[in-house]
């Protein structure tokens, strides 16, 4: 982590800090729909997700849907419990 911080700002953090940060990191294969879709708008305002393809071909921008469906194929095949929508 320390070198990652220290190649991307030139600096570095106390390590009571970070140990402290990672205890509450809490990962999941359960995405929160309504974070992606944030993330996803999030990502067009700043230009990194092209939602004007839909206008070029006519038709109206729309929100960026999400779906468990792939998720869950992926979990199913591992053995593990599915994600709620």
């Amino acid at each position: 982590m320390q070198a990652s911080l220290q190649s991307l700002t030139g600096s570095t953090l106390d390590e009571n800090i970070i140990d402290s940060a990672w205890k509450q990191v809490d990962f999941t294969a359960d995405p929160l729909p309504s974070t992606l879709v944030s993330s996803a708008q999030h990502a067009v305002d700043v230009g990194l997700l092209d939602q004007a393809r839909d206008r070029r071909r006519g038709r109206a921008a729309r929100r960026p849907r999400t779906t468990s469906t792939l998720v869950n194929k992926v979990l199913t095949k591992a053995g593990r419990p599915e994600v709620k929508q």
